[in-house]
């Protein structure tokens, strides 16, 4: 059996969807009226208790899936697991310097103070300029985009899962 990320990745989405889904049938099922048809709530339990056990088992085959997987950044190899936990740091890291790039946000009320000087207003200056702050901005998008791009490349590596853990783990979810 062939895997590769993207298809735990949809099998995934497609077992938490159909358990958010049963799961909102629940306070249903409590009540219903003589003669009306509804499915008991110790089967709708059921169904919750087994997809639980499935997503549990697609997140394990995931995460040994990433660990099997080696991509390159920036000419240094990591495994999938890796570049996707890095990739929400960089993510972050690039927005406070875009935040940093676009310099002092000034309201619309301020415009008049600005206008006037005083001598002896103290006024703090910036630590970074924003021509530097652009181009650590830059470099953090372009980090965080490496990761991207490497992370879609691993994802569509095929891994025969025959006989491994993977595929006992999986059994006949995908």
């Amino acid at each position: 059996m062939k895997i590769t990320g993207y298809k735990l990745r949809e099998a995934l989405k497609m077992a938490q969807l159909e358990l958010t889904t049963i799961a909102t049938q629940f306070e249903e099922s409590l009540f219903r009226f003589e003669g009306e048809e509804k499915t008991t709530p110790r089967d709708i339990i059921d169904r919750v208790n087994k997809l639980e056990t499935d997503i549990a088992k697609l997140q394990t085959a995931q995460c040994l899936y990433n660990l099997g997987v080696n991509v390159t950044i920036f000419g240094c190899e990591v495994t999938l697991q890796e570049a996707i936990k890095r990739v929400g740091g960089a993510g972050r890291i690039a927005k406070m310097w875009k935040i940093a790039a676009q310099g002092n946000k000034v309201d619309r009320w301020a415009v008049a103070q600005q206008m006037s000087r005083k001598t002896d207003d103290i006024m703090a200056e910036s630590t970074v300029s924003k021509v530097e702050a652009l181009e650590e901005t830059k470099s953090a998008e372009k980090y965080a985009s490496t990761l991207r791009n490497a992370i879609a490349i691993g994802n569509t590596t095929e891994r025969d899962c025959t006989g491994s853990d993977i595929e006992g783990v999986i059994g006949g979810l995908i």
